[in-house]
């Protein structure tokens, strides 16, 4: 028998995927009733900003109805806060079960008005803020207020966590002196969702009551795939096992993985092309990202900027890594810093906020000094969407769409739609 060439390999490995990936599929058919894999839940449940804080407040709370005591809170601080050791907080850990959580928690002791998704307490002398943003953009200042608040409640220690699948927060939340400040002094973590997917796991091994641990169970599978792609446990453990399988199927995995990436960059590549052609008479269309597509950070995406109007454009921007997320709304490249003494800024947000803007997607009009509106770019039809609708790095579908001409026509018209609203806007008294 010939060994397989390194080509020969990544076939050989995407045929035996694709194989037991059907086979996977078949059973699920087959055994549907009884199964029900496609239920959640998650479903049902509010899996909003503010849901998610609820749920995740009342597992940290040492009196929450789960019943667990601080099961929860010691792995969350033992396993995902390791600023934590050694470094002031050993009578905080000491005394867990004394911790109170508060949700929306109002800050008092600056002079802005926010309020912090899950606030950890113990009397006077601990506090801990966790910024919760699961799928929105971070405000402007937001963290940076944060750190300010805690800061000036005179607490013995204080400690701000961040829970984002990216990881870090954008420098208009919190600029790069306060980060490296906080970072120095480890009063910050950086917590991504599926390391509390992790770090639940731990626990459910250690939960008595059934319904509980089933609920949890259930939670950590909606993180996986939410916020990770991971959309059956099954079909991920067989591909791992198929790649474990033998050397060459390592090597061959790893060769795939890289050449997806510049794959993806050649599609972004064309896209932008595609859409340069097709709105040229319209729109200047430009990238954030260089000629030789080394990007895939946060942040960057597309303008399309009309010839008469140099403040604003319209943006679609990829708020994930690798070309992932996108977001499309209205964006001012340079901040406003004070978006409420901007006239042409206040008026696009107001405009949007009155639900005169026809879409199926959600707008958020938050204060930033980029952004007076966006919402989430979904490349499904109406119909279709749902929340994982702009998961661009688990889904195949847009990269075939984007392979065979079929987005252009749906990004230039929301592009449009949004203009036309901003004509309006101008229109208005």
């Amino acid at each position: 028998m010939t060994t397989p060439t390194p080509d020969g390999n990544c076939a050989k490995l995407l045929h035996d995927v694709a194989v037991e990936l059907k086979a996977l599929e078949q059973a699920r058919e087959r055994y549907s009733p009884q199964l029900a894999p496609d239920f959640s839940i998650f479903d049902y449940v509010d899996t909003s900003e503010l849901g998610l804080s609820r749920i995740l407040g009342d597992l940290l709370n040492p009196k929450g109805k789960h019943g667990q005591k601080d099961l929860f809170l010691r792995c969350f601080i033992e396993r995902c806060l390791p600023n934590l050791d050694d470094n002031g907080w050993q009578e905080f850990k000491d005394n867990l079960s004394k911790t109170k959580i508060k949700l929306e928690e109002r800050t008092w002791a600056i002079h802005f008005y926010r309020r912090m998704d899950i606030y950890l307490l113990q009397s006077a002398k601990f506090g801990i803020c966790i910024e919760n943003k699961p799928y929105t953009i971070d405000q402007k200042q937001q963290l940076a207020d944060y750190a300010m608040e805690l800061e000036t409640r005179r607490l013995q220690k204080f400690h701000l966590v961040y829970l984002n699948e990216k990881g870090v927060p954008h420098q208009d939340s919190l600029d790069e002196a306060s980060k490296e400040k906080l970072e120095a002094n480890k009063q910050i973590s950086y917590v991504k969702y599926t390391e509390l997917a992790k770090c639940l796991e731990y626990c459910v091994e250690n939960i008595p009551n059934t319904d509980v641990s089933d609920f949890v169970r259930k939670l950590i599978l909606f993180i996986n795939k939410q916020f990770n792609g991971v959309n059956n446990m099954n079909e991920q453990q067989t591909i791992q096992d198929l790649i474990m399988e033998e050397p060459n199927n390592i090597k061959a995995a790893i060769n795939i993985s890289t050449q997806w990436k510049e794959k993806k960059k050649q599609l972004i590549e064309k896209l932008f092309n595609d859409l340069k052609r097709r709105a040229a008479n319209t729109y200047n269309i430009e990238v954030t990202f260089n000629k030789s597509l080394t990007g895939g950070r946060l942040y960057e995406g597309f303008y399309f900027t009309r010839a008469n109007n140099k403040e604003y454009s319209v943006k679609l921007e990829f708020y994930d890594y690798g070309f992932n997320k996108p977001a499309l709304g209205v964006y001012f490249s340079d901040p406003v810093k004070n978006p409420s003494e901007n006239i042409n800024f206040e008026n696009i947000r107001k405009r949007f906020e009155d639900g005169s803007f026809n879409t199926a997607c959600q707008l958020v009009c938050p204060d930033t000094g980029h952004w007076p509106v966006w919402y989430w770019f979904q490349h499904k039809e109406e119909g279709e969407q749902s929340d994982d609708g702009c998961d661009w790095q688990n889904d195949a579908d847009i990269w075939l769409m984007i392979q065979n001409d079929e987005i252009v026509e749906k990004i230039v018209k929301e592009v449009d739609a949004l203009y036309q609203h901003l004509q309006n806007v101008e229109k208005t008294p």
